[in-house]
């Protein structure tokens, strides 16, 4: 009895052991979690097109890659420039999407670039429509990168026009308004007026700027987000901060 009893005693010391070792290498683990540095996917800024696409990436595929591309596209002279001009940085992200859109489809993008499918007379064609419409997306992507920072900036305004990124904006666009004579001159010297007055008159400026003259507004907010490349200021989801006095506040949606 007695040695079941140092048995038993030792199965329960090397528990405690067990779990204590687990409990430690939990904390550690936790540490480790809350001081680690953030990724560069985690800390770099919208790119339009290309956003999120920082990732591992798969063996150097470049020349390979262009070399099939100058092929595929060769009746798109449009297209084919706009890939040539890419760095091999980008275009090798490309190929990661690529490569992973056709994997889930179930195939390999491997198999255009080494020609082993060049010899099925059905079944390559049908596998390079799918990969070319794939690069045709990504550049329509690419062609409305400016319209959705635009649509983008816009979303923003109309739902926090007093906040500060889209007060510093509306001023550039209506200062841009003013020389194309879409809103009264005669309103310049309010821009000069206290804070709360000038920024009811730029908010209630831009907003009948884009009401009565739409296309040409939004050509001009484009202008301005794109010149200089500001970075259009994102929809709020938040409550706001009132507007200024006599204003009705904006609430997002």
């Amino acid at each position: 009895m007695e040695f079941i009893a140092l048995l038993v005693l030792l199965a329960g010391f090397a528990w405690l052991a067990v779990w204590a070792d687990r409990r430690i290498q939990l904390q550690k683990h936790a540490r480790l979690a809350a001081t680690a540095t953030p990724t560069e996917s985690e800390t770099k800024p919208n790119q339009g097109w290309l956003a999120g696409w920082r990732r591992p990436q798969p063996k150097n595929n470049v020349q390979a890659f262009r070399t099939w591309a100058t092929a595929a596209f060769a009746d798109q002279p449009v297209l084919q420039h706009w890939l040539a001009s890419l760095s091999d940085e980008v275009i090798q992200l490309l190929t990661v999407k690529l490569t992973d859109f056709c994997t889930d489809l179930g195939f390999e993008f491997v198999w255009l670039l080494d020609g082993k499918v060049d010899k099925e007379t059905t079944f390559a064609p049908r596998l390079q429509i799918i990969a070319v419409q794939y690069i045709e997306a990504c550049y329509q992507a690419y062609l409305a990168q400016d319209d959705v920072k635009t649509f983008q900036a816009w979303q923003g305004f109309t739902q926090h026009p007093y906040g500060k990124e889209q007060l510093a904006l509306a001023q550039r666009v209506l200062a841009q308004l003013l020389d194309l004579d879409l809103t009264p001159a005669a309103a310049r010297s309010l821009l000069t007026a206290p804070a709360k007055e000038r920024d009811v008159y730029v908010v209630q400026a831009v907003l009948e700027a884009a009401e009565k003259h739409p296309d040409t507004f939004r050509t001009v907010l484009k202008a301005v987000l794109t010149t200089n490349n500001v970075e259009a200021p994102a929809p709020e989801r938040r409550n706001h901060r009132p507007a200024p006095e006599g204003q009705p506040a904006t609430t997002a949606a």
